[in-house]
């Protein structure tokens, strides 16, 4: 089971020895009555603008897979935000967890499944955008992934959030890590 249950596809065993870099910036518009709207900015990043290296467990949850037949994905949580927290009393201005599977962002009929979740302050938005895994290893697996900006993320509610920058470094999304 995936730790938020983001997303219904599998998840990786390989949390133990991945690695991760980067930064991802996601903005929500507020909507309140007589106050115009009021853009809040929130902001993952591993460290040191995105070049500080994590592993899974360093208060961190990382899940990814690439090969095979299925396109490549991972997850991401800030466990320091989230760790066993109801989604109602998360820490607000926060940005909780992200998941990227690539995809060329064109929906297709029938619609596919979101490529990119991502949850700010525990509620969750989701959407098809353009997600790049360029791949620059294969043993162990390693890639740069990149998100163009996404302007179509949407919680169950139908409240908007936006994507505007996503990107990160993988290392070691394979078995044989």
């Amino acid at each position: 089971m995936c730790v938020f249950a983001m997303t219904q596809i599998g998840c990786g065993e390989d949390e133990v020895t991945t690695q991760i870099s980067g930064k991802a910036v996601a903005t929500f518009v507020s909507r309140v009555a007589g106050v115009p709207e009021v853009d809040k900015v929130f902001v993952m990043d591993t460290g040191n603008t995105g070049s500080t290296t994590v592993k899974s467990g360093d208060n961190w949850g990382i899940r990814c897979r690439a090969g095979g037949d299925m396109a490549p994905w991972f997850e991401l949580v800030n466990e320091q935000t989230v760790s066993g927290t109801p989604p109602d009393q998360l820490l607000s201005s926060e940005f909780n967890a992200i998941f990227l599977k690539e995809s060329d962002g064109v929906v297709q009929d029938p619609p596919q499944e979101a490529n990119v979740v991502v949850m700010l302050e525990g509620y969750t938005y989701s959407g098809i955008c353009e997600v790049m895994f360029t791949k620059t290893n294969d043993r162990p697996y390693e890639a740069d992934v990149y998100s163009a900006i996404c302007r179509d993320l949407r919680a169950s509610d139908g409240l908007p959030a936006r994507l505007e920058s996503a990107d990160f470094h993988i290392t070691c999304c394979q078995d044989d890590c």
